[in-house]
């Protein structure tokens, strides 16, 4: 299940189809929440946003997770928070941490730090400009210990275009032909709406 503890965010990235605003979810409806999904068999909860590490009592919701439910704690997070003290502080109350990106190198000189602390992965937004560097990012993903690459084509949202069926092509050529030990997943739910042609020019 995943859960959106804030529509809060420091960024406005003009691909996001969020709704942003400045609000919290309150943390002990939220530890409810966790005791109801624990009771009824859940797997896991997934924190994203928003940012979730706006959230100013996320770390205290992790430590709730792992500690009174037999549920799965991962994240989603811009990174933009990651600081050596925040992954000590979610170190052992949160099982896997995604780490979204364009491909920018902005935010991800934690990761190094993060990968032997947490397991972690990185959402990478598939983009004409973030396509060009995947191949090489991807190598520095697997020098640094990710374990996994999410990619999520470009969706169209506002005035911002969204990845097309050539590039989508790209993409699964990429895949069919490059050998990485990293594991790859894909969203289909960015491509559900795009007309895939093999004969494609």
């Amino acid at each position: 299940v995943s859960v959106a503890v804030t529509n809060r965010c420091n960024r406005c990235c003009p691909h996001c189809f969020a709704e942003k605003g400045d609000e919290d979810l309150d943390y002990e409806i939220l530890c409810g929440w966790m005791d109801e999904l624990d009771a009824n068999g859940c797997m896991g909860v997934g924190f994203g946003g928003g940012e979730p590490l706006l959230h100013p009592r996320i770390v205290d919701l992790c430590r709730y997770l792992a500690k009174n439910t037999e549920m799965a704690c991962t994240m989603t997070t811009n990174g933009d928070f990651l600081t050596q003290e925040m992954v000590d502080r979610l170190c052992g109350s949160v099982n896997f941490i995604r780490v979204s990106t364009n491909g920018a190198k902005d935010t991800l000189g934690i990761l190094p730090y993060l990968c032997g602390r947490i397991r972690c992965g990185v959402n990478y937004l598939i983009n004409e400009d973030s396509f060009a560097s995947l191949e090489r990012d991807v190598g520095e993903y697997e020098d640094m210990g990710v374990q996994e690459v999410l990619l999520l084509p470009q969706m169209t949202v506002g005035g911002c275009p969204g990845a097309d069926a050539s590039l989508i092509l790209q993409l699964d050529d990429f895949l069919a032909n490059k050998r990485f030990r990293i594991r790859f997943c894909i969203s289909s739910f960015s491509i559900s709406t795009i007309h895939l042609d093999r004969n494609l020019s």
